[in-house]
């Protein structure tokens, strides 16, 4: 959703066609439905109660508040996947700095960069502030935090539409029910695919051949129907990759117990399918380097072990191996493996034993 777009007032649609579609065009966050009207009611045939993923939705038609973050990470070369992990535990840290405010704790976020508020937010937390979160590895994360009023939301509108009052869709407050709908499975469950509807547990984890494990959950979406606004569910399963070390993950690749049952002649034959297998991969470093960086994805595999991978740094040749011993003091437990490629041109190569 854009901030801008949506300072706009609404505008009552015309009834002229020609007016109500330059409205339309202008104003990019609604939607003109045409409706479908039935040509009659229990006018043949007899009555059936039907059983349905769909569940009646209650919701007020006072004024929601809308707010814009905005969410800049003190490490500059911090990729937008992970700005987008430590977004929730940022605006968790900006709740319970401001415990006290009810109308804080009462907010819903979608995890990107809009928060809703049933009432207007106190100036004093407003204020533009540091926010320093822990990532999985215990080491600090810094953020700016901003947050600006963008405008208000009238509820009213969403009412009006499902009563057949306007043919417009008042998309930004039906959005409002679909964050709010969404905000508590979000920080409760695996959030995967597009449009963050969908959700799973882990505890649900079955394993499948080729290591990888699959997870049901749900999906979940508001829609919007004759003199009402349903929540339709549908039960969902897809596939992730098993958590651990990226040690562990190649072991389940192979269907081995540890990484020492793999056979080298293994590796070698199956290599291509494991760079299949890896590729697109996001991993973490075990370790805090140099550069503040911590998140890689996967682009390929040496063809030789850390021991054997040699890479010209600081103008002298010297091997993976050695490089993390002098650099890092870092002695690798499986040298003989091969190294995760993080580039397509080859310049940042990292054991796999320190990734997960």
């Amino acid at each position: 959703m854009s901030g801008k777009r949506e300072r706009e007032a609404y505008v009552e649609p015309a009834l002229d066609p020609a007016a109500q579609t330059a409205l339309v065009n202008r104003e990019h966050a609604r939607q003109v439905y045409p409706r479908p009207l039935r040509p009659g009611i229990h006018q043949a045939g007899r009555v059936l109660r039907l059983v349905a993923n769909f569940y009646p939705l209650q919701f007020p038609d006072r004024d929601i508040h809308h707010y814009h973050v905005i969410m800049e990470p003190e490490d500059k070369e911090m990729p937008d996947t992970a700005k987008k992990v430590y977004a929730r535990d940022v605006i968790d840290k900006w709740r319970k700095l401001h415990e006290r405010e009810r109308t804080v704790q009462n907010t819903v976020y979608d995890g990107m960069a809009n928060i809703f508020s049933p009432t207007v937010l106190p100036d004093r937390c407003l204020v533009p502030c540091d926010i320093e979160v822990t990532s999985e590895r215990g080491f600090p994360k810094k953020f700016g935090l901003q947050i600006e009023r963008v405008a208000e939301v009238s509820m009213k509108e969403l009412h009006r539409f499902i009563n057949r009052e306007i043919n417009v869709v008042p998309q930004i407050a039906l959005t409002v029910i679909q964050v709010l709908v969404r905000h508590f499975p979000a920080l409760n469950f695996l959030v995967s695919g597009g449009g963050g509807g969908s959700f799973f547990s882990p505890k649900s984890s079955k394993p499948l051949p080729d290591g990888l494990v699959v997870h049901d959950g749900w999906y979940q979406s508001v829609r919007p129907t004759y003199r009402s606004l349903l929540l339709n569910m549908d039960v969902s399963s897809t596939t992730f990759y098993p958590t651990g070390s990226l040690i562990d993950v190649v072991c389940a690749f192979f269907g081995a117990r540890n990484i020492t049952d793999i056979r080298p002649d293994w590796l070698r034959r199956d290599r291509n399918r494991l760079v299949l297998y890896l590729k697109g991969l996001k991993t973490k470093l075990t370790y805090e380097n140099h550069t503040k960086r911590s998140d890689y994805k996967i682009a390929a595999l040496t063809k030789e072990g850390a021991r054997e991978t040699v890479q010209e740094i600081d103008g002298k040749m010297i091997s993976i191996a050695d490089y993390y011993l002098t650099r890092h003091s870092i002695r690798l437990e499986f040298p003989t493996l091969p190294c995760a490629v993080m580039d397509k041109k080859g310049r940042v190569i990292i054991p796999m034993e320190l990734l997960t």
